[in-house]
């Protein structure tokens, strides 16, 4: 079920259908490793003047454009997308940008699987049982999602006998 009562599509699903269209399309596409600024500038043997020039800028920061693209020591891109959009323009290009999920084919799953936990846990709460039967299907709250599926599990306590450890009191208690 992908619709609400009223026949509009919920925003979720329409969200989810786009992305798994995007994730489709780039296949396993991914950043090159010094950046697409580098990657698009060499392969199509673009001087750095012609980029600084479109980008009122100087060829030192295009240079530096490209290394704040390319993942530091830590693996992390520095690059901001206000800079990524203003190197893309003065090369002829579009950014576009974009968010996948990075396991499950879509995001519905993603949601769904942490709509379940979170349905779970609940019954947990409510009552130790065997069997979780869950209330309702994940895809009933697509409409109104909760906030707290995004938040860490809680650690469930266990209870633990101790009285085992414990040594009975002595019978033969001196007055």
């Amino acid at each position: 079920m992908d619709s609400n009562n009223f026949g509009k599509t919920v925003p979720i699903v329409a969200l989810s259908r786009q992305l798994e269209t995007l994730k489709t399309c780039i296949g396993e596409l991914e950043t090159p490793p010094q950046g697409w600024i580098h990657k698009i500038r060499t392969t199509t043997n673009m001087p750095l003047k012609h980029i600084a020039k479109k980008a009122k800028v100087t060829i030192e920061a295009i240079k530096a454009y490209e290394k704040s693209e390319a993942p530091d020591s830590n693996g992390k891109r520095k690059i901001s997308i206000a800079t990524l959009e203003k190197a893309a323009e003065a090369m002829d290009m579009k950014l576009v940008y974009f968010m996948v999920p990075k396991e499950k084919p879509t995001l519905l799953e993603v949601l769904d699987e942490k709509l379940k936990a979170f349905e779970e846990e609940r019954n947990q709460s409510k009552k130790e049982v065997a069997d979780l039967i869950i209330t309702k299907p994940p895809h009933l709250y697509y409409a109104d999602i909760p906030k707290e599926i995004w938040e860490e599990a809680k650690p469930k306590l266990k209870t633990i006998d101790l009285s085992s450890l414990v040594k009975p009191p002595s019978q033969n208690i001196p007055d």
